[in-house]
């Protein structure tokens, strides 16, 4: 199973969500591992949580991944996690949360 990706509020609660079945982000993160500090810091078996300042950096290394995404399925996953970026970017008490398996 692949990790997946929610939007979250300060209290937990899921407003958005994306699942990736196929395991397409692994390999789109394992060949972001040496040049992108945020992406590398994404626990492939635990919890990892991003919040509205580290947004600066995550969208600009998660935008240079998305331009790797080759399969429609891979593309519309990175696009799905890019939207619930851009909202925890936008919004205060919002947080992109990586959940692995």
């Amino acid at each position: 199973m692949g990790l997946s990706v929610s939007l979250v509020d300060e209290r937990g609660r899921r407003l958005d969500a994306a699942h990736d079945p196929r395991n397409h982000l692994h390999g789109l993160l394992e060949d972001s591992q040496r040049d992108c500090p945020m992406l590398r810091h994404i626990d492939w078996f635990g919890l990892t949580m991003f919040n509205r300042p580290q947004m600066e950096d995550f969208i600009p290394e998660w935008d240079r991944l998305s331009a790797r995404a080759v399969d429609p399925e891979a593309r519309a996953l990175v696009a799905k996690v890019t939207k619930m970026a851009r909202e925890v970017e936008r919004g205060v008490h919002r947080y992109l949360k990586f959940d692995g398996d």
